[in-house]
């Protein structure tokens, strides 16, 4: 994560001199429960219309050979992200998280619309009333959304490895 903000030293300015500690909190805190809403929703959307979604996937050229598998792991992984958001201990890479699983997401669509004639809609809920042209644009903006998060977060990838080294040496100590 330290890499990032080497590459984008002017962003990293930005994002710790412009917010206040309480702001950056709060915004944070509704990145993370915007996130949280998503993931939970579209997992559930999905499980909830399992055999849709499975079908779906199985239509997809790209993932044809492994629709099975990834008709259970999307929904899995998308709980799993909504779990960790709400943890206060893996908030933080629920977001990476959830940042890596968009770019996939959004990669794989626009994989689909640049070759394939034969496009299915996999996207459960709300999302599958969008054209294509607007998930795009909707999956970008939840990018943004990520990235802004993650810049926000700060620097290191996770408190919780020093978090978890700081109380081990404090009990060293006494």
């Amino acid at each position: 994560m330290e890499f990032l903000f080497e590459c984008f030293p002017i962003s990293t300015l930005f994002f710790y001199q412009k917010f206040k500690p309480m702001k950056k909190k709060i915004i944070l805190e509704i990145i993370y429960v915007s996130f949280l809403i998503l993931w939970a929703y579209a997992a559930f959307s999905k499980l909830f219309a399992f055999d849709i979604f499975s079908t779906q996937l199985g239509k997809s050229p790209l993932l044809r050979s492994v629709a099975p598998v990834a008709a259970i792991g999307v929904p899995v992984i998308e709980l799993v992200l909504a779990a960790m958001l709400i943890m206060e201990r893996t908030k933080k890479i629920g977001l990476i998280g959830s940042l890596v699983l968009m770019v996939i997401f959004t990669v794989y669509l626009i994989g689909i619309l640049a070759f394939s004639t034969d496009i299915p809609c996999s996207c459960g809920g709300l999302l599958q009333d969008l054209t294509w042209k607007q998930h795009v644009f909707f999956n970008l903006g939840v990018i943004v959304l990520a990235t802004i998060g993650v810049f926000l977060q700060g620097g290191r990838f996770s408190n919780w490895k020093s978090d978890k080294m700081n109380k081990s040496l404090v009990r060293q100590s006494l």
